[in-house]
């Protein structure tokens, strides 16, 4: 995450499943997350100015580069194109678990889940740590960086849907969208 110093910036960014708020340093996208959803991430450290539509589609600086990176990764994904989440420079979460649990998240291929308990042990393998389903659930629910860390793309053992900050509603919505895009459906 940036310091707290680092300026950083806010833009409203329109989805088909509603506008998403992306806060980007000069450095990486911060944050993104749906603007109605009940609990935006924790980010009180960052402090950040709203950026006006023109600034975000003409602006030279490196949070309006990362902003317009941003917006164009979310038009690929929603387009169904899989768009690389490499094209974003993102914030890295602090905890060497946190990391692990994001770069294992990553190599879920669109349309398919992943359970928790799946996911903890791959971290646990990866790590060297004890990693329980619950400790992944903890770092997912705190993910400040929706879609481009898929964390919808994982479920409960069951099958349920849950946990999704977005709400199960768009948790569903996207892997349905996933699954369609990737000829599974």
């Amino acid at each position: 995450m940036s310091s707290p110093r680092s300026p950083v910036f806010e833009a409203l960014l329109p989805t088909p499943l509603g506008p998403m708020v992306a806060l980007a340093s000069d450095a990486a996208l911060e944050c993104l997350h749906f603007a109605d959803q009940p609990h935006p991430p924790a980010l009180s450290h960052l402090s950040a100015s709203r950026l006006p539509a023109l600034f975000l589609s003409s602006g030279s600086s490196p949070a309006a580069r990362v902003l317009q990176a941003t917006s164009q990764w979310l038009d690929s994904y929603f387009a169904g194109e899989n768009p690389s989440a490499s094209l974003v420079a993102v914030g890295s979460p602090a905890s060497t678990v946190a990391q692990a649990v994001f770069s294992h998240l990553a190599a879920i291929p669109l349309g398919q889940t992943t359970t928790y308990q799946a996911l903890a042990h791959e971290v646990e393998v990866s790590t060297g740590k004890p990693t329980s389903a619950r400790g992944v659930a903890s770092v997912l629910a705190h993910n400040p960086v929706l879609l481009l860390r898929p964390c919808h793309r994982v479920v409960a053992s069951s099958g349920a849907l849950s946990g999704y900050a977005g709400g199960v509603k768009r948790k569903r919505e996207l892997l349905t969208l996933e699954r369609t895009w990737a000829g599974l459906a």
